[in-house]
């Protein structure tokens, strides 16, 4: 069947069950099931990328049907559109189709989590609406205490540090409970959150982290910014002694991290030397490019040495940023990217 047919077909099906569902959850599966269908019987029509007139034209047909799909479903915020939206993109042959369903998921894990986030806040206030009161309690039992015997004056412990009885003694001498502890030893294992607190040591990824409760003992973990659904990651460049911090976007469907041929005299490339290339944007036009090696280009804790980068022309389009941070780096390493904290979690 012909691609422009059958996408018109899924369409129109898929347009008629929703408006016949007035269930969340059940247009939330039709959704779902056109996304499997089109995985099924579009895609493998499509066939493999090419850069004929003719399969521009069938892919901006799929492109169309994709964000049919996709658009409710991100409204909806089915969780479970994340994982069918990744899978589909995994498989994806083309690079274009690839990163929409790529940026989709993204855009529904951001939307999703929102509600589970304000959940949490909540559950926050709830408890420190109830700490305040148990705290003064605990003060007023205390002052009760000391007030029944009022010639005792608070104790100074070993350290010099001033101290509260657990228990005092009567008129005859005889103690009724153990020495005293010092105030300073109740304190014992707040020394980790007071350093947080400080900041001492601390990088502003994991005082992030930490501020968020995001973060778990032995995470690497890297701030990145999420600017339009786009996860801007800072990378650091090294060539020929010199250093070069940019910030690229995280593309997996880029095989190749590129930047802008801006950066090529502060890296110490000589452009006449790269190879040419030639490479296809997202927009489907094919442009051409310059492939040079760099000493390392490090993100976080890893550090890929050496490696090849593609430097493109500088158009002075705000949206590209300094470049795409591809695959010849991210299939290297697991990771997962946590949209609410703006973090990435190396594993």
């Amino acid at each position: 069947m012909e691609i422009h047919r059958l996408c018109a077909m899924i369409r129109q099906r898929v347009s008629v069950e929703l408006l016949e569902s007035l269930d969340a959850e059940e247009r939330s599966q039709i959704l779902i099931a056109a996304l499997y269908e089109l995985s099924r019987s579009v895609l493998p029509l499509l066939g493999p990328p090419r850069r004929s007139l003719e399969y521009l034209d069938r892919q901006g047909t799929v492109l169309d049907l994709i964000s049919f799909i996709a658009i409710p479903l991100v409204r909806g915020q089915e969780r479970r559109g994340v994982a069918v939206l990744s899978e589909l993109a995994e498989g994806c042959l083309d690079p274009l189709l690839k990163k929409k369903l790529t940026v989709y998921a993204h855009e529904l894990l951001a939307k999703s989590n929102r509600p589970q986030a304000a959940a949490a806040a909540a559950v926050a206030r709830r408890r420190r609406s109830w700490l305040l009161p148990a705290f003064s309690a605990a003060a007023l039992l205390f002052y009760l205490g000391w007030a029944a015997h009022p010639g005792k004056e608070p104790r100074e412990g070993k350290n010099g540090a001033a101290s509260v009885p657990r228990a005092g003694a009567d008129a005859t001498g005889i103690k009724h409970g153990s020495e005293p502890v010092p105030a300073a030893d109740r304190l014992a294992g707040e020394g980790a959150a007071s350093r947080q607190r400080s900041g001492e040591s601390v990088g502003p990824a994991e005082r992030r982290a930490a501020a968020s409760g995001a973060a778990q003992p032995g995470d690497q973990v890297t701030a990145v910014r999420i600017v339009n659904n786009q996860v801007l990651v800072p990378v650091l460049l090294k060539n020929a002694g010199e250093t070069v911090q940019v910030e690229l976007v995280l593309d997996t469907g880029a095989n190749r991290t590129v930047i802008h041929d801006t950066f090529a005299g502060r890296l110490q490339i000589d452009l006449r030397l790269a190879k040419g290339a030639m490479s296809e944007v997202a927009d489907g036009r094919v442009i051409h490019s310059r492939v040079a090696r760099i000493d390392s280009l490090s993100v976080g804790p890893f550090a890929l040495a050496p490696v090849e980068l593609e430097l493109i022309a500088y158009t002075g389009r705000e949206g590209v940023r300094d470049g795409l941070l591809g695959m010849d780096f991210l299939g290297r390493h697991r990771y997962q990217i946590d949209m609410e904290h703006e973090l990435i979690r190396w594993f």
